[in-house]
């Protein structure tokens, strides 16, 4: 290469570098300075959600009685729930004990407590932490007794019982949920409530339901509506009850402790943001091996409304370059669903998510059959 070459040459890789200085140089949002400061920061094992809380709590001027602003994470009495993942799970659960942490639970590697969040700088410096996560679990929104529900009519086990004679005697159904017995107050003002014990002294639950674990309070015992409901469609049913609200090795755990206490039909309202998508993880094992030791295992699916896509699948076929991929060779036909029933074509969905509606929004995509894949899980 001759010299004019060379000088040419090292003129247009210094204009390069110093364009991508210019492109790096460009202001951040806020947000991406928060995550590049937690990315890089003391609390990087813990992510933004729980960097974020942890922040809120420093500068709430009454710690106290701190609140959390952000309705998905699971604050209580100053504690937050949390799923962490460690490099010495024995180490890790002696040092939650002196943070002062409780509810810890751990299976193998994967451990879920309740830390106070003033401690969370202190748990992300923790070397027997490898990383951590806050738990994101939801419960989706439904005759015996004084209440009259739509359970027992829309499963028509009304007309069935009579006719049959089948009331669920000799079964246990177990239950997991939010919680049972936090009896929370009416969620509009004036309106009819009721407390676990009203609603056994009413018959609208059974009497003696096994808590195995009652779950974090307050919480909206959605747990003893799903009991309503079961009762209300099998009255000589047994039922049992276990949180599925401190993380998701207590979740696979109150699976098995319900089957280990006799149930029959296990069956959850819950779902975990982070469960595995492509495979089976701890929760789905879980119900794994309580059907295998005889239990029938049900979730609530597609009863979300409006807040999903449900459309027969028509398939388009769309030339891509396969993005460059040297393994792709070459352009090739990509073969994906028409959002568009009309004529024209759109293998794209527009999703508007607003800064206001405290929801958590997961993407993923499978073609498996993996247990989260299977069950977009809802209320009853």
């Amino acid at each position: 290469m001759s010299f004019r070459l060379k000088a040419v040459s090292a003129l247009v890789l210094c204009f390069a570098l110093i364009s991508a200085s210019a492109v790096f140089a460009q202001p951040r949002s806020a947000e991406e300075t928060l995550l590049a400061t937690v990315k890089n920061g003391p609390m990087q094992k813990l992510g933004p959600w729980l960097a974020n809380l942890y922040d809120e709590f420093r500068q709430a001027p009454n710690t106290g009685n701190f609140a959390s602003r952000n309705p998905v994470l699971k604050v209580r009495e100053g504690r937050v729930a949390v799923d962490l993942y460690a490099n010495d799970a024995a180490a890790l659960q002696d040092a939650l004990a002196t943070l002062g942490a409780t509810n810890v639970r751990a299976q193998g590697p994967l451990v879920t407590a309740q830390v106070p969040v003033g401690r969370l700088a202190d748990l992300a410096a923790l070397p027997s932490l490898e990383y951590g996560s806050p738990v994101l679990a939801a419960v989706r929104r439904t005759s015996q007794g004084v209440v009259v529900s739509q359970g027992d009519v829309s499963l028509g086990s009304d007309s069935a019982r009579a006719a049959e004679k089948v009331d669920g005697s000799g079964i246990t159904v177990g239950v997991l949920s939010d919680s049972y017995r936090c009896n929370p107050a009416a969620f509009v003002a004036g309106a009819p409530t009721s407390t676990a014990t009203q609603d056994e002294m009413t018959d609208d639950a059974p009497a003696n339901v096994q808590v195995l674990s009652n779950g974090p309070c307050p919480a909206t015992d959605e747990g003893r509506g799903m009991v309503q409901v079961i009762h209300d469609v099998a009255p000589g049913a047994a039922q049992a009850f276990h949180t599925a609200f401190n993380g998701v090795v207590d979740f696979a755990n109150g699976i098995l402790r319900l089957r280990n206490a006799g149930a029959n039909i296990i069956v959850d309202d819950v779902i975990y943001y982070a469960e595995n998508m492509f495979s089976d993880g701890i929760i789905a094992q879980a119900a794994d091996r309580a059907v295998a030791q005889g239990a029938v295992y049900f979730s609530s699916a597609g009863n979300d409304a409006r807040l999903s896509y449900e459309s027969a699948y028509r398939e388009a076929a769309v030339e891509t370059s396969g993005g460059g991929n040297i393994n792709s060779g070459g352009p090739f036909v990509l073969r994906a669903h028409d959002f568009d029933a009309s004529s024209a074509t759109d293998t794209l969905q527009q999703i508007t998510v607003t800064p206001d509606d405290g929801q958590a929004v997961v993407l993923s995509a499978s073609s498996g059959t993996s247990r989260s894949c299977l069950r977009p899980r809802t209320r009853n």
